[in-house]
């Protein structure tokens, strides 16, 4: 019997998050690209900023979905105050082109006449650590939850972790919570040479052995007490720490530390391959990308015993207690003194724990 032609989904997501430089903005862009390979659905795209409208243009112009995008050069605060004070406008209104399901940004999501909206709760440190986020931000949030309850909306937790989380601390019903991992980003799936890496510790003034931190400096990440558990092999080994500042963290500049801010996808790719060890003590994470970016690196790996941090890096890393410096620094001793066969052994576990992760 002949089969009857099927006509692909009508699905649109929100690429607003993508301007930021973050966890999501990478969640973001990953899944646009997975979801163009699914044959079975249409994609189109819409996002809003006043000043990184031209990012998102780009991002738009790189995918070749210009076609299909509905792009508008309003801030996010704009839109928060239209959709949550005055439930206007719909999103059947914003988008130039009808579609049968919205993925939202979390938070912000827009009222809806009849179109079912879906969002992915990356994780609740907002509502674990309310005092490192700003109140409007922490307001945006729990109008978007209320929202997505009121509505009966599903969403996606990126770990069981957050879907715990969210079942239990958002009190969602457990039916429209569902787990859908995330997956090592696809930009971060490049090699350089030697005397790329080379050159490119040269310019970061990089000349000694060095354990790495990647991350928005901001308290729940934990710098503080790496820095402490650091300064026992001081030295012989750097710190290093890339990513932007945010605020209540205050490290003072001091030898051997490198506060690098944002770094380059080529400076991260060389970073991550040189470190001795990759160091990841979080008090608290809702998936925590870069563990698998670490683990495809072959770079040794000391995280949280915590959260989703145990659940994503499986039996590949070293789990250490964050909020005791002793145990951070026992975790880095142990990883720094590997012998040969016990690295061979932690990197095929690195590569096994990657193959569990799919964008697809």
């Amino acid at each position: 019997m002949a089969r009857l032609p099927t006509t692909p989904l009508q699905a649109t997501i929100d690429i607003s998050p993508i301007m930021y430089g973050r966890g999501v903005s990478r969640y973001t862009m990953n899944l646009v690209k997975a979801l163009k390979r699914q044959e079975d659905l249409t994609l189109s795209v819409y996002g809003s900023s006043m000043r990184q409208k031209m990012d998102l243009d780009a991002f738009v112009s790189q995918e070749k979905m210009s076609k299909r995008s509905t792009i508008y050069p309003f801030p996010p605060t704009l839109w928060a105050k239209m959709f949550y004070d005055f439930n206007w406008p719909n999103i059947e209104l914003l988008l130039k082109q009808p579609t049968q399901v919205f993925h939202a940004w979390e938070e912000l999501i827009p009222p809806s006449k009849s179109t079912p909206i879906v969002a992915t709760i990356h994780d609740l440190a907002i509502l674990k650590f309310p005092e490192t986020a700003h109140p409007s931000t922490l307001e945006k949030h729990h109008a978007a939850w209320k929202r997505l309850k009121k509505m009966g909306s599903h969403v996606i937790a990126v770990s069981q972790a957050t879907k715990n989380d969210v079942i239990e601390l958002l009190e969602f019903p457990p039916d429209k919570v569902h787990l859908v991992y995330e997956a090592l980003p696809e930009e971060h799936r490049r090699s350089l040479t030697k005397e790329e890496r080379e050159r490119i510790l040269k310019k970061l003034n990089l000349d000694r052995p060095f354990i790495l931190f990647v991350g928005a400096l901001e308290p729940r990440k934990n710098a503080e007490r790496l820095v402490e558990a650091w300064k026992t092999i001081s030295a012989d080994y750097d710190l290093v720490i890339a990513g932007r500042s945010q605020f209540g963290v205050n490290l003072t500049h001091q030898k051997g530390l490198h506060l690098l801010g944002s770094v380059t996808p080529e400076q991260l790719a060389a970073l991550y391959t040189e470190a001795s060890v990759f160091t990841f003590p979080s008090l608290y994470e809702g998936f925590g990308l870069p563990i698998l970016e670490a683990f495809h690196y072959g770079t040794p790996v000391l995280t949280s015993e915590n959260s989703a941090m145990s659940e994503i890096s499986g039996n590949a890393a070293k789990l250490i207690n964050p909020l005791e410096v002793e145990s951070i620094s026992k975790g880095l001793f142990k990883l720094l003194n590997e012998d040969s066969s016990q690295r061979a052994t932690r990197k095929q576990a690195m590569k096994l724990q990657l193959q569990l992760f799919h964008w697809d």
